[in-house]
């Protein structure tokens, strides 16, 4: 196996990755919009990060679409998420628990 980062792999980073996916945290999850050649051709970054750290947990590429939102949230099970904090997006509401859901632009 051939290592970019001396790091990866280590003893102290493992801790940390193990320890980022068993304590629970708090998400911020947003999107924002850019385009290729011309305003109609947007394209969709969906990203989550914790709250805490600034981290990013998660990212997607795609369109303003639910199923594009369902795989960002998919992706996030692996973590032990308490609270996610997103703006009023209706898609996020499809796929987040309700009592797991603040919605607002205070935290996002």
């Amino acid at each position: 196996m051939v290592t970019v980062n001396p790091y990866i792999g280590s003893r102290e980073i493992a801790v940390e990755i193990r320890h980022l996916f068993d304590s629970p945290m708090d998400v911020q999850a947003d999107e924002q919009w850019s385009y290729g050649a011309r305003k109609k051709n947007q394209r969709w970054l969906w990203y989550a990060i914790d709250a805490a750290t600034g981290c990013i947990l998660s990212f997607v590429f795609g369109r303003r679409k639910e199923d594009v939102c369902e795989q960002l949230i998919a992706n996030l099970r692996v973590f032990n998420i308490r609270t996610y904090y997103t703006d009023d997006w209706p898609s996020y509401a499809a796929f987040i628990p309700a009592n797991q859901h603040v919605i607002g632009k205070k935290y996002t």
